[in-house]
């Protein structure tokens, strides 16, 4: 897992639009099956109206361990300090409204 707080150099050199498709790419191919679909469902529903800054914390999020990052989306276990915001908030809230289904073959 990627750990410290967040940081968007991590992304630098990479233009939004890359960084979008990672996204992608990360929620479908998911070690765990339930967090292709949250986070695949959520990129469906909200991926076109997400923010450059946002894109980068999702991505950074993406990057984190399978099984803390499903205790976090399901509020099983607090987010750590560094990855709490809007897009932590929102993915959350989404995984507890149950609006989760297939993950997304694009985001455009």
């Amino acid at each position: 897992a990627t750990e410290g707080p967040f940081d968007a150099s991590a992304n630098s050199g990479s233009s939004p639009e890359v960084i979008r498709k990672r996204l992608v790419h990360h929620a479908i191919n998911r070690g765990w099956r339930e967090n292709s679909m949250i986070l695949g469902s959520f990129l469906r529903e909200y991926g076109k109206e997400l923010k450059d800054d946002e894109v980068e914390q999702l991505d950074f999020i993406c990057q984190q361990e399978d099984g803390e990052l499903y205790d976090w989306l399901t509020r099983k276990k607090e987010a750590p300090a560094h990855l709490r915001g809007s897009v932590m908030d929102r993915l959350q809230e989404h995984a507890f409204s149950n609006r989760v289904s297939k993950a997304p073959t694009e985001l455009h």
